[in-house]
């Protein structure tokens, strides 16, 4: 399993984009490792270093480190705390961050009331033509 991940270019190969995007920088820190993010991308079906597509796959690896993190939880002893459910909390709201921007992204589609084959509302239709 490998890390790799370069702050002086952040967004040369998909899994630093990913690295970048869902704050997995550190190292010593790291919940993922390279490959993980590589199949998070085959699963997606899309391998390119886009905007678009380091988004999609960012997702899955949130979830993914999610997943490693649900374990962790809040101890203390004495004068010590260790709040380890904030990290499970700033996780779940960087999920919740990158699926509301995939979606704002997202092209609308409406089916039903359309012309051909695209997809796209005809213009020409008028209210209540249709209407039995």
């Amino acid at each position: 399993m490998t890390f790799t991940y370069s702050s002086t270019a952040p967004a040369t190969t998909l899994v630093a984009r990913v690295r970048t995007i869902v704050g997995d920088t550190i190292q010593a820190q790291a919940l993922l490792q390279d490959e993980q993010i590589e199949a998070f991308a085959a699963a997606h079906g899309n391998t390119t270093n886009s905007d678009a597509n380091a988004q999609a796959v960012a997702i899955l690896a949130v979830e993914a480190m999610l997943a490693a993190v649900a374990s962790n939880i809040d101890a203390s002893s004495g004068p010590v705390t260790l709040s380890r459910s904030q990290r499970t909390t700033h996780l779940r709201d960087l999920r919740d961050r990158l699926v509301a921007r995939q979606a704002s992204r997202a092209r609308p589609r409406f089916t039903g009331l359309v012309s051909g084959d695209s997809g796209y509302v005809d213009t020409r239709l008028r209210p209540g033509e249709f209407d039995s």
